[in-house]
C-alpha cells in the first residue's frame, strides 16, 4: 500500500541516507582540521560498531525466531 511504500522511504531509505550522510560529513570534517587520526579512527570505530550491531541483530533475530 502506499503508506508502507512511504514508510520505507521516509524512515528506512532517506533515514539510512541521511545517517551516513551525517557521518561521512563528520570525517570530512575532521580530515579539513587535519585530525587525521581521529578521522581514521571515526571510519574504524563507526564501520565496526555498525557492523556489530548488524551481528547482533541478526544474532537475536535467529533466537527469536
Amino acid at each position: 500500500s502506499a503508506s508502507e511504500w512511504r514508510g520505507f522511504l521516509l524512515g528506512g531509505l532517506l533515514g539510512a541516507f541521511t545517517t551516513f550522510s551525517t557521518f561521512s560529513l563528520e570525517t570530512v570534517n575532521l580530515l579539513e582540521q587535519s585530525l587525521y587520526w581521529r578521522a581514521l579512527a571515526n571510519l574504524l570505530l563507526g564501520s565496526l560498531a555498525c557492523v556489530g550491531a548488524a551481528m547482533l541483530g541478526v544474532l537475536i533475530a535467529r533466537q527469536i525466531g
